[in-house]
């Protein structure tokens, strides 16, 4: 499935529910659903399913959404957040639609469903890098 890439047209408004979408972000919106459900699905070839790499799809939505925890405090007024970890309560406060460069759920999504590989592995590295900090 490849997701034809969207043109962000969010601005600084603020965004507190759904009804406050536009219609470039409600695709947006729609087109993570179908990647979060199908990245739900991904399983590594060749493991156990008694492996935790087993269910590298859901392990990687959980690790993501972890990593963008530690690095934005505010993640919680971040619509696609909510839309990503599958949060059925999708309003925020002073919120925002989705983190900004390379952070970004969607751009990230839009990658994967390129070469889910290269995403796995950065994400990795940053893991990576993160515990060589601590």
């Amino acid at each position: 499935m490849n997701m034809e890439k969207k043109k962000m047209e969010s601005s600084i408004r603020e965004i507190r529910t759904e009804a406050d979408l536009n219609e470039s972000e409600k695709e947006i919106v729609d087109a993570v659903c179908r990647i979060r459900d199908e990245l739900g699905k991904d399983k590594k070839e060749g493991v156990e399913k008694t492996d935790p790499d087993f269910f590298q799809g859901y392990n990687f939505i959980t690790n993501f959404g972890n990593k963008l925890k530690q690095i934005y405090p505010d993640y919680v007024k971040c619509f696609l957040f909510h839309v990503l970890v599958g949060s059925s309560h999708r309003e925020t406060e002073n919120g925002y639609f989705d983190f900004p460069g390379e952070d970004s759920i969607y751009e990230t999504l839009l990658k994967w469903d390129q070469n889910k590989n290269s995403v796995y592995e950065s994400l990795k590295k940053w893991q990576q890098e993160q515990l060589e900090k601590e």
